[in-house]
């Protein structure tokens, strides 16, 4: 799952095991296969919004995630380390950038009345610098508090703004809205997952989601029968090695956390 671990020093660990195994390792980043972040990547590349001046992403769950559904472990994380990591390594995939330094405020209160001693809402801003040595800034507030009564289990939104022009995407709101007198109003993304009809009528598993595990499948057989090779995939799927960045920013996170929201340098 993701993310990679909290720390370096235990992500470094497994990639020296995964190095004297010689296997294939990958972190489940999901969104790096999503059809929408897709797009983005391919504007990113082709320049259409020029230099990239700030990410800013919004991204919360329902307060059931941590009272109920993970009750069990969540005080022992955050938020950001549970959730925000994904939009992490998805500025990472889409830009190939180094981040640098961070500052991270946490916000408590609603969970802590309730007796899970975790962070309400982590608020993040890393510096990167990009590929072409030019800095930019990206800004997540991240929460796990939403109402029960929210029309999606997940609220994600994201936009990239540049010198040229931005790009705004609503994860949560995939245009397809369901109203029923059992359910509510719920906002559905289809295309995550789900069972739905191939071309013969058969219900058919499938979605971004179960893509980034078939692959993952997928390749390791394509490992075995040689018709890939460790060095490619490590370079292209999210690897061990391509998720040290998201780890390292988790890591800094935590730090950042302890020191009361101080500005801290992101390992490397």
């Amino acid at each position: 799952m993701k993310p990679l671990t909290p720390t370096l020093s235990e992500a470094n660990e497994l990639i020296k095991l995964q190095q004297e195994n010689n296997v294939f390792g990958c972190v489940e980043f999901h969104k790096r296969y999503d059809e929408t972040n897709l797009y983005i990547k391919r504007a990113l590349e082709e320049n259409t919004l020029g230099d990239v001046l700030f990410f800013q992403v919004d991204y919360s769950q329902r307060i059931s995630i941590p009272t109920t559904t993970f009750k069990s472990w969540a005080h022992l994380t955050n938020i950001f380390q549970y959730l925000g990591v994904h939009y992490v390594d998805l500025i990472y995939f889409l830009t190939g950038a180094t981040p640098q330094r961070l500052v991270s405020i946490g916000v408590d209160g609603t969970l802590k009345q309730q007796g899970i001693d975790t962070y309400d809402s982590v608020h993040t801003t890393v510096e990167w610098l990009s590929t072409s040595g030019k800095k930019f800034i990206s800004v997540l507030n991240i929460s796990w508090v939403d109402a029960n009564v929210s029309s999606a289990l997940s609220d994600q939104k994201y936009k990239v703004i540049g010198t040229l022009g931005r790009i705004e995407c609503d994860q949560k709101n995939r245009g397809v809205e369901l109203v029923t007198e059992k359910t509510g109003i719920q906002q559905i993304n289809p295309y995550f997952s789900d069972y739905l009809p191939d071309e013969n009528g058969e219900l058919k598993f499938g979605g971004y989601g179960h893509t980034s595990i078939s692959n993952f499948l997928k390749d390791v057989v394509d490992l075995q029968n040689k018709k890939t090779t460790l060095e490619h995939l490590i370079k292209t799927r999210p690897s061990f090695q391509s998720a040290i960045p998201s780890t390292a920013i988790v890591e800094a996170v935590n730090e950042s956390l302890k020191s009361n929201g101080d500005w801290t340098k992101i390992k490397s």
